[in-house]
């Protein structure tokens, strides 16, 4: 059986290519280090409460920053 190589059409992958110039326009990147208690804790949060850690800590520093 012969495999064929498939390409997307030149129109979506500009779509999509936009999309992700549009997304990194929005977004910026947070990288920190962490006790790794810390982490387990954040993690396990976040798993047993079903959100995402963007989620969780979005909220968080939003609850931070309004409470202090």
């Amino acid at each position: 059986m012969e495999k064929k190589n498939i390409e997307r059409p030149k129109s979506e992958k500009s779509a999509q290519q936009r999309a992700l110039e549009k997304y990194a326009e929005n977004v910026k990147h947070i990288n920190i280090r962490t006790d790794k208690k810390i982490y387990e804790l954040f993690n396990t949060y976040c798993e047993e409460n079903q959100i995402t850690k963007k989620d969780f800590f979005e909220k968080a520093v939003q609850y931070y920053i309004d409470n202090h």
